[in-house]
């Protein structure tokens, strides 16, 4: 029968690290041991899961009327 497949993690996926995943899914009939295949494209999404990091606290700057 034809039913719904889920994949689930075991640890976060990290776009800064790798953008894209490439698998292979194998479903196996236990009884005769046939199998089929596909290939499964997964594209992470890059968010914002890391706060801006500036070397000072404060930044002055100043600048001329004439500028």
């Amino acid at each position: 029968s034809h039913g719904p497949c889920y994949l689930s993690l075991v640890d976060l996926l990290d776009y800064e690290t790798m953008a894209t995943y490439q698998l292979t899914v194998r479903a196996t009939d236990v009884f005769t041991g046939r199998y089929a295949e596909t290939i499964v494209n997964v594209n992470v999404e890059d968010v914002n899961d890391n706060p801006p990091v500036f070397s000072t606290a404060f930044y002055t700057q100043s600048l001329s009327e004439s500028s």
